[in-house]
């Protein structure tokens, strides 16, 4: 004797009715807390979240390479083998951490004006130009909002801010 085949079951239809406003920010805050990482960016399923932490050194090292070879963000990351992200989450986190990493960018914007300064003196036309410009609103395009475009008053500024930098060197 056949057996008369089993007929599969029906599928059950979800409910026709729209979802409210309310009822969809809900949800989306529930799928945000299931898949979002700590920083809030969304993760792959099955992808598991570690929480790197900085090694006990992490400020004396950082401090060393970027007062000592101006290390970027990028490559302190990649010296620490981590993304930039996780970096971030260190300089936000961890105030040791950020102090160390502002005040080694202190000392390397001191160390590149001594040698930007030290090239100005010694006849270098562009470093001198350029130090005019950021440290003495110098403009070659023009003069400054507000001023004349009297030539003989652009010589007497840059002849001035020319000898203060003498003065300081201890040539003038």
């Amino acid at each position: 004797m056949r057996k008369k085949p089993t007929p599969e079951p029906e599928k059950k239809k979800r409910p026709g009715r729209k979802l409210s406003a309310e009822e969809r920010r809900k949800l989306a805050e529930k799928a945000r807390k299931q898949w979002a990482d700590p920083e809030g960016k969304l993760r792959k399923r099955n992808q598991e979240v570690h929480i790197i932490k900085p090694p006990r050194d992490a400020a004396e090292r950082i401090a060393h390479c970027v007062a000592t070879y101006g290390s970027t963000k990028e490559l302190l990351a990649n010296h620490f083998d981590i993304d930039i992200s996780v970096f971030d989450r260190w300089l936000r986190d961890h105030d040791d951490i950020r102090r160390a990493y502002e005040e080694s960018k202190g000392i390397e914007h001191s160390k590149l004006i001594s040698v930007l300064f030290d090239q100005a003196m010694s006849g270098n036309a562009s470093a001198a130009m350029f130090l005019l410009k950021i440290r003495h609103q110098y403009r070659d395009s023009g003069p400054l909002p507000g001023e004349t475009a009297d030539p003989t008053a652009v010589a007497a500024r840059v002849q001035a801010t020319v000898k203060a930098m003498l003065k300081i060197e201890g040539i003038g």
